[in-house]
């Protein structure tokens, strides 16, 4: 299925010429961390939702620790839940080399077991209030 990803960085997008293009879905960024919304979110649900463009949401995580992991699950519930019916694609869980270079400056260093339990500890909890759920991250951490 041709799909995009977007966030704030690819700014204001014309969602109907996106629909002719002939893309199929989008994977919305609604945030980051534990207090970031992205603020191109609402806009992009919107046109997602206004040209008939399945869509689902991607959380960028941060943090040092399962409960940091999941204080992130329970900030993208916050921004999502009001588009839950909207969404109807999954709900990812986004690790990537920001994730460690955050955790770097924090004196933290990742190791596969500990992304795992990280990625582990948001997803089971966006599970429970709900949504399915997936791991988008770089081939190389899969």
């Amino acid at each position: 299925m041709n799909g995009i990803d977007v966030s704030k960085y690819q700014g204001k997008i014309d969602w109907k010429t996106v629909k002719l293009s002939g893309v199929k879905c989008a994977i919305i960024r609604a945030g980051w961390g534990r207090t970031n919304t992205d603020s191109y979110f609402e806009r992009n649900v919107q046109g997602c939702i206004e040209n008939n463009i399945p869509f689902g949401v991607y959380w960028f995580i941060y943090g040092i620790n399962e409960t940091e992991a999941i204080a992130n699950a329970d900030k993208c519930h916050a921004v999502i839940s009001q588009y839950r019916d909207e969404i109807t694609m999954k709900v990812w869980c986004d690790f990537e080399y920001d994730t460690d270079a955050n955790a770097n400056k924090r004196g933290v260093v990742f190791d596969r077991n500990k992304r795992t339990s990280m990625v582990k500890a948001f997803c089971e909890r966006m599970k429970s209030l709900g949504y399915e759920v997936g791991v988008y991250a770089n081939p190389d951490y899969l």
